[in-house]
């Protein structure tokens, strides 16, 4: 985790996870990115163009108890 990053940098950061990875979750992007208001982060990079998808499920957190949480689709163009 990086700290003190700006609000550009972590959708910078996020987006190219998303590229890396196709999908993650809320507890992944704050882990793994820093990235604390996931949910804001996305919404900057919809608001740029990028069509990113929102399915709640239960996913397990870094200890692997399930929690109910976001899982974040980056959908590519055919």
């Amino acid at each position: 985790m990086v700290p003190n990053q700006s609000k550009t940098r972590q959708c910078t950061l996020l987006l190219e996870a998303l590229k890396e990875h196709g999908a993650l979750t809320t507890i992944d992007i704050r882990e793994g990115l820093g990235v604390m208001h996931v949910a804001g982060r996305v919404m900057d990079l919809r608001n740029t163009g990028h069509a990113i998808t929102t399915k709640m499920g239960w996913h397990p957190d870094s200890a692997g108890k399930l929690r109910r949480q976001a899982l974040y689709i980056l959908e590519v163009a055919a």
